[in-house]
């Protein structure tokens, strides 16, 4: 981490493939919450979500200032389009559990995350082996160990990141992704 700060890739789901966005964050010792700009309603719905879970998990949040930034591209703002945002859960919760160090990851920079979280605890996946980035390097993917992914890709099994910071009992499924 360089001064609190951190980003990864999101991908959501685009008309006809898989789009890509980055989201950012940074912690502070300012007056302790969390904000997540960008999202617009959305945003206060996944910010309790993230609480909530952190709650239902037991996983200790240091009392900082946390803000999470996403730069929605053009087509997901015109089409308010709360299902393919709802991919976007699970990139901010790794940014989210990162930025208050409950996982052990240095460095977000080339991983690139897409999922849902339900209340209950249930992370939803879609397959990725048909993903294609528009990196040069090979993409870190953050996924259950059972997520096809393309053969340039690395996977790091999400079983073990969120289990290794207090997070046992998560379910994990896998789903279609639907062209928005």
């Amino acid at each position: 981490m360089q001064n609190g700060v951190y980003r990864l890739k999101a991908l959501y789901p685009g008309h006809d493939k898989l789009g890509e966005l980055e989201i950012f964050g940074y912690c502070s010792k300012g007056m302790p919450g969390v904000e997540i700009v960008g999202l617009g309603p959305l945003g206060r719905s996944i910010k309790e979500k993230l609480i909530f879970l952190s709650r239902q998990f037991g996983i200790k949040i240091p009392l900082k200032r946390y803000v999470l930034c996403i730069d929605l591209p053009i087509e997901l703002k015109k089409e308010k389009s709360f299902e393919s945002c709802r991919w976007l859960e699970l990139p901010i919760l790794i940014l989210f559990w990162t930025l208050s160090g409950r996982l052990g990851l240095e460095n977000l920079d080339d991983c690139i995350a897409i999922g849902k979280i339900q209340v209950n605890g249930t992370i939803i996946c879609p397959e990725l082996n048909s993903y294609i980035s528009s990196g040069e390097s090979e993409s870190k993917i953050l996924a259950p160990s059972f997520v096809s992914i393309p053969e340039c890709s690395y996977l790091i099994p999400l079983e073990e990141l969120l289990n290794s910071a207090g997070a046992v009992g998560l379910n994990y499924q896998l789903s279609k992704l639907k062209a928005s």
